[in-house]
């Protein structure tokens, strides 16, 4: 009976030992996965910011070229003298 009992307890420490692997497998694998989630939110954030700058580049370059030919031959002729 002792046998069988020690058989039966090496069975049931191996398949809580291989539990614990896939366990911790798991939980590294999502830790990475809520990791990689978390930085695409962050780039994300980034473009569209990045794209309201875009944006608020091209309406002022816009007025800056307005000026420009507003102003083209008044300036040269102050820089010519």
């Amino acid at each position: 009976v002792f046998d069988k009992v020690s058989l039966c307890r090496d069975v049931v420490d191996q398949f809580i030992e291989e539990k614990e692997v896939i366990s911790s497998l798991e939980v590294v694998s999502s830790s990475a996965g809520k990791r990689t989630t978390a930085l695409l939110d962050e780039y994300k954030y980034i473009n569209e910011k990045l794209s309201d700058m875009l944006e608020n580049v091209s309406f002022i370059k816009g007025y800056v070229f307005e000026m420009d030919d507003s102003l083209s031959g008044f300036t040269k002729n102050c820089v010519r003298q």
